[in-house]
């Protein structure tokens, strides 16, 4: 049986950047496989400020079910995690000033029958400046931002998952008004999802095709997409709303009235 790794970098809290961190050779990068075997990769880091930039590197689950927030946990937090078969090298590094530094880690296939799916964890990458801290109105405060990296295996061959609508909502913010939908993954494989809306007026003309930018949507877990509706005018509209999974698109009648 193969197996394919997904490794995707999210940059969640960028606060007072003294010392700034990237990963040089990608945000995906994909490996193959075999029950039992151990495979090496890594992710190469640089320290792009003048300061040295402390890296503390550990282990966590993602999960984003349906009606909550994406959230990060303790290891083997849900059945498909696969935490425990991903070792990084270290687990902490200081950088040097306009240091290059390469993280091997290796993965190590359990040597079992696994069902077919997505398995998934979180490789955070946390960079600090460990010597500079910047006092404001006499509060110390640390310079720190923290990476996500989404490591996602992939058991046997990959089957595009079928996507629902779960909630279709609107949101009135100040001048803007959003459509939010909370999409859910119903297979075993993970998948980039994207949803299209398009918009019709009382005359049944077209008048807007919007779309929302591309998220991962995890084997029993939810993601809300969204699209701007602030440049149509206030009316009723008949709308289709449509969910692309790369492959199939599932389709639903949504009227709106702004």
């Amino acid at each position: 049986m193969n197996w394919f790794i997904r490794f995707s970098v999210l940059l969640l809290f960028p606060s007072f950047v003294f010392a700034r961190v990237s990963v040089l050779n990608g945000l995906t990068q994909i490996h193959k496989l075999q029950l039992g075997r151990q495979i090496s990769g890594k992710l190469v880091l640089k320290n792009e400020s003048t300061k040295e930039a402390r890296i503390v590197i550990y282990k966590q689950d993602l999960m984003a079910p349906c009606g909550e927030q994406v959230g990060y946990f303790p290891v083997n937090s849900h059945a498909k995690s696969m935490a425990d078969w991903v070792k990084p090298a270290v687990d902490e590094r200081i950088l040097a000033p306009n240091e290059e530094y390469t993280l091997f880690y290796t993965i190590d296939v359990p040597n079992k029958t696994i069902e077919n799916g997505s398995y998934w964890s979180v490789l955070m990458l946390e960079a600090a400046d460990p010597l500079k801290e910047d006092q404001t109105q006499g509060v110390q405060v640390n310079s720190v931002i923290r990476y996500a990296v989404q490591l996602i295996g992939e058991m046997g061959t990959m089957e595009y998952p079928p996507l629902s609508i779960e909630k279709v909502d609107t949101d009135k913010e100040d001048k803007s008004v959003m459509l939010r939908v909370t999409v859910r993954n119903t297979g075993k494989f993970s998948t980039l999802g994207k949803i299209q809306l398009e918009v019709y007026n009382e005359k049944q003309e077209k008048v807007k095709l919007l779309q929302s930018i591309t998220k991962r949507i995890y084997p029993g877990n939810c993601n809300q997409m969204e699209v701007d509706l602030s440049d149509l005018k206030k009316g009723k509209y008949e709308c289709i709303l449509v969910v692309d999974n790369g492959r199939d698109l599932y389709g639903s009648n949504v009227n709106l009235e702004l």
